[in-house]
C-alpha cells in the first residue's frame, strides 16, 4: 500500500516563519501576539528588527 501526503491548504493570515517582501528586503515573521508583529530582516546584516502590527503589512499572497 503506497500512501501519499496531502500538502497543508495554504492560509490567508500571516503565521510565524512566514516570509514578506518589502521593497528589496525580505522579512521573516519570528513573533505574534495579537495584532503586533515583529518581524527580522534576512537579506540584509543581522540584527535588523522590525515591530509593526498584522495591518500594516500587506495582503498574504495565495500562491
Amino acid at each position: 500500500m503506497t500512501m501519499t501526503e496531502v500538502p497543508r491548504p495554504k492560509t490567508l493570515t500571516w503565521e510565524v516563519g512566514d516570509v514578506v517582501q518589502c521593497g528589496s528586503v525580505r522579512w521573516a515573521l519570528r513573533t505574534i501576539t495579537g495584532q503586533a508583529v515583529e518581524l527580522e530582516a534576512m537579506n540584509v546584516p543581522h540584527g535588523i528588527w522590525w515591530r509593526t502590527t498584522l495591518g500594516e503589512l500587506p495582503a498574504k499572497a495565495t500562491s
